[in-house]
């Protein structure tokens, strides 16, 4: 009896025990990679991006900036040169087919679900080129303060 102590103590610690990592960063997503998956097929043409990543994406050629926050969030900062398209509003899916679908959106929102949602909505309306800002504003406004 003596012996099933130590045993269910060695066993315990032993399932506890892992060589593995504690934390493995998850790599960034180059602008060629986002290019190639967006190119290669169209159900899966969005990418979930880092603040760093989405910012040297910023400005280039055929991109837009999307933000699908609210007037009231929008009115309280945004990414400078950010077109605004509220994703709750009830005109989001038609005032976004009145968009380029040959462009590349970097869509951005508050925390990221709502910018997921719009990422969605635009798929399904034959975009090809979608880039979603992991963490949304909040990850942004950390990132340059």
């Amino acid at each position: 009896m003596k012996w099933i102590i130590p045993v269910v103590l060695a066993v315990f610690f032993a399932a506890c025990h892992t060589n593995a990592p504690r934390h493995q960063a998850t790599p960034e997503v180059t602008s060629t990679e986002v290019s190639a998956v967006a190119a290669a097929d169209p159900a899966e043409a969005s990418v979930n991006v880092s603040v760093t990543e989405f910012e040297k994406l910023i400005g280039k050629k055929n991109t837009v900036l999307l933000d699908v926050r609210t007037p009231e969030e929008t009115a309280a900062g945004k990414i400078v040169g950010a077109m605004e398209i509220d994703v709750l509003a009830a005109d989001f899916t038609e005032r976004v087919r009145r968009l380029d679908k040959d462009k590349t959106y970097l869509v951005y929102c508050r925390s990221g679900r709502r910018s997921t949602r719009a990422v969605e909505i635009m798929a399904t309306e034959g975009f090809s080129h979608l880039i979603n800002l992991e963490g949304g504003f909040n990850a942004w406004t950390a990132e340059h303060q």
